[in-house]
């Protein structure tokens, strides 16, 4: 990721403490301490994405309410030695999981032969890692009172054990200033969709800081500049609106799953070990893993201001509904339709449509036709692939409008607030 961003021109600097902010409606004046020298930074806009004990957030004023449930977990990377213990599997790919009465254990590979990271309840009364010697011969005894086996436990570089908390900041954006990642909510590893969801919060707010900033760089007089200033807080009062009852209901729901994963219960653990016994081996777990890494996901366009909602069209004769991720379709010249998406601007994509134009103002104009064979999921139906349709993409692979015609979504674009320069450079 650094390497990606270096070659955008983009440095990232190391040892930067962020020690006070205040702001107005015009900017974010920043003081940071960099290796110790302090500098003062003034910027339109600030993004916070500083953990969970986050600065901006307690500087801003934004409060973050915290659950604790009493449960502590630990993190190792380790590497299994000799014989191949377990079922290999690419780093990224797979897992192991073992229910066991004294709580589930997951497996995940990291690169190397044999090597994981391991994620498992720590055991009653242990609070801290100074309370054990956490060397290969604890992680040994542990796998082994839980799982019956044997196994050869080197350490890898990192081990810990911490208190599961769950919360969400009370909004992610005040003013100027925006929270992202574990600074906008915390929760349990269980899932994996801690940074998952970090990474959908930036997804979701950097085109729409890219998108206000053309917007307000490109008002030349007075009244532009009021009309600009309206539009770039719809855009960026979009980004509270999606992500923060998204963010919300993610945080519950893996709550929920921890407390049943921890539970001390032995009727609970009984159905618990047997749903993972029974469900995880299954292929529906494809559905599952795309869930865990938040694909399933959708914006309700009634949360949204910048998402058309179209009320007069059957589901069935589109390839998705707005506010849902576009789906990677293949296509009938063997590319898919991912590969054609502006990550910078907004799209519109002519599905099975032909049209003669190729950008409108910003905006890429692509024309494709959906291929009769298709490997999605979830499943298309034939006529949702079939059907001529005109698609409004977001920079972040999210649909803003679809319909049959452009004009259909203009109208609807009209109604957000938005005025026609706005429209002009999403």
């Amino acid at each position: 990721m650094e390497e990606s961003l270096n070659k955008a021109g983009v440095k990232v600097d190391y040892g930067v403490a962020l020690d006070d902010l205040t702001q107005n409606d015009m900017a974010v004046t920043t003081k940071l301490v960099h290796n110790g020298v302090k500098e003062t930074i003034t910027s339109k806009w600030l993004l916070g994405a500083d953990g969970g004990r986050s600065k901006t957030r307690e500087l801003v004023g934004i409060e973050m309410k915290r659950h604790h449930l009493g449960v502590y977990f630990f993190i190792a990377d380790i590497v299994l030695k000799g014989d191949p213990p377990l079922d290999s599997h690419a780093p990224g790919k797979g897992g192991h999981i073992f229910p066991t009465d004294q709580g589930v254990i997951a497996m995940f590979p990291l690169p190397g032969e044999n090597n994981y990271r391991m994620l498992g309840q720590a055991p009653e009364g242990i609070k801290s890692k100074d309370q054990v010697n956490m060397n290969s011969e604890y992680f040994e005894k542990y796998l082994l009172d839980r799982t019956g086996r044997k196994f050869n436990v080197e350490l890898g570089p990192w081990q810990t054990i911490f208190e599961i908390t769950h919360g969400t900041s009370e909004q992610y954006r005040k003013g100027n200033v925006m929270v992202a990642g574990d600074a906008s909510h915390v929760h349990s590893p269980v899932g994996g969709q801690g940074m998952n969801l970090g990474i959908q919060d930036s997804n979701n707010i950097l085109w729409k800081l890219a998108w206000a900033k053309r917007i307000i760089n490109n008002a030349s007089n007075e009244e532009e500049k009021a009309a600009a200033a309206v539009s770039a807080d719809i855009i960026l009062g979009s980004y509270n609106t999606e992500r923060h009852e998204l963010g919300k209901s993610l945080v519950k729901s893996v709550e929920r799953a921890t407390t049943m994963l921890s539970t001390r219960s032995p009727f609970l653990k009984f159905i618990r070990n047997m749903v993972i016994r029974v469900g995880v081996p299954r292929n529906s777990t494809l559905n599952n893993f795309r869930r865990a890494g938040q694909l399933e996901l959708q914006y309700p366009p009634q949360t949204s201001a910048v998402i058309i909602e179209n009320t007069k069209a059957s589901k069935k004769s589109y390839i998705c509904s707005p506010g849902q991720r576009l789906p990677n379709i293949c296509l009938n010249d063997g590319s898919r339709m991912h590969s054609h998406i502006d990550r910078i601007h907004h799209t519109w994509v002519y599905l099975n449509k032909p049209s003669a134009l190729t950008r409108i103002s910003y905006q890429k104009v692509v024309n494709v036709f959906a291929s009769n064979e298709q490997t999605s999921i979830p499943l298309i139906s034939q006529e949702g692939c079939s059907c001529e349709q005109v698609i409004l993409v977001r920079p972040d692979l999210f649909v803003a409008g679809i319909g049959r015609s452009r004009e259909d979504l203009i109208s609807g674009l009209e109604m957000t607030g938005l005025d026609e320069k706005a429209l002009a450079m999403m």
